[in-house]
């Protein structure tokens, strides 16, 4: 245990932790880390992982494996115990409302009170936490690195000759419950048959939720593969507004293939074949549902209205 820890450890290793979550949690020696390193690890801000959903997921296998160590149920109250403090560096409310009921309630590690908080935050995320009946217990902010979206495209060689309008899609990344993706695609413009890179960011927000808005500027690039040479960056810098029937901004022609994979750029891992896209974004508002308050507001008033009018008749 102790020659784990000290592979794991939170010293020197922390950045290498951070990057390269996804691989490390998958790992048996992950399993066999203490309670005190996974609190520490799960509460990083630079944790780099697709969405708290997750981590999660990570944090029932390391529980289970502990429930399996100790001899004893993989019951909902032995996992909460195995978690200890890790279970409150989770960022719940990060979570989508759906996918924290389907998901996350059913599983009965969090308590009544502390699902009540969560569901309460969903539906008043702006009111502060004095004024709810069940306070929030977890971090509603976004971890640091998920301002970033990152994609490798592999095979690029290969990529680049497949027909026009064929896409690539990253992991999806949440931010306050909205799922983002990078999305790339092979284009030509009008009048050649010379191939470019499309590359866009994407709001995979439900359609059946007609009146969410979101805005937000990023920046979209393409990092330098080669010491002594820059990213390729391009930015629409001015607030877009993302909606159910506007998903995605970007630039359809954002590099040409043939200057994306010129050595002298620097862009193209050539051993690998790949390139790595990154989008680091900034958001203003989320899920705005202005007809829908204001449709219940009147409804309250009128309510409200009548039930007055009565106490004089």
């Amino acid at each position: 245990m102790l020659r784990v820890e000290k592979n794991f450890g939170f010293g020197f290793r922390v950045g290498h932790i951070d990057r390269n979550a996804k691989t490390l949690f998958g790992s048996e020696e992950f399993l066999q880390i203490g309670q005190n390193l996974l609190s520490k690890i799960f509460g990083s801000d630079q944790l780099k992982i697709s969405g708290e959903i997750a981590l999660w997921n990570t944090a029932l296998r390391w529980a289970d494996e502990k429930c399996r160590q100790n001899a004893i149920e993989c019951s909902p109250k032995n996992r909460r115990s195995a978690l200890g403090p890790a279970l409150f560096k989770i960022r719940f409310p990060l979570i989508t409302m759906e996918t924290f009921a389907k998901e996350i309630v059913p599983s009965g590690v969090l308590t009544v009170e502390e699902v009540l908080g969560i569901y309460q935050f969903h539906c008043h995320p702006n009111l502060h936490q004095c004024l709810l009946l069940h306070p929030l217990q977890f971090s509603a902010q976004n971890r640091a690195t998920c301002r970033q979206l990152v994609m490798d495209i592999e095979q690029l060689s290969a990529f680049a000759e497949e027909n026009e309008g064929s896409k690539r899609y990253s992991e999806t990344v949440y931010r306050k419950g909205v799922p983002w993706k990078i999305l790339a695609s092979v284009n030509t413009k009008k009048n050649s048959t010379e191939k470019w890179l499309g590359f866009f960011l994407l709001c995979t927000a439900p359609k059946e939720k007609p009146n969410w808005i979101y805005k937000c500027s990023a920046k979209l690039q393409i990092v330098s593969q080669k010491s002594g040479t820059e990213d390729f960056t391009l930015k629409f810098s001015k607030k877009n507004v993302f909606n159910n029937k506007s998903t995605n901004w970007g630039f359809s022609n954002y590099i040409s293939f043939t200057e994306l994979m010129d050595p002298s750029k620097g862009l193209y891992d050539e051993e690998g074949d790949k390139v790595t896209l990154a989008i680091d974004f900034n958001e203003d508002s989320l899920y705005s549902k202005i007809k829908s308050f204001f449709g219940k507001l009147m409804e309250l008033i009128l309510r409200n209205l009548n039930a007055v009018k009565s106490l004089f008749v």
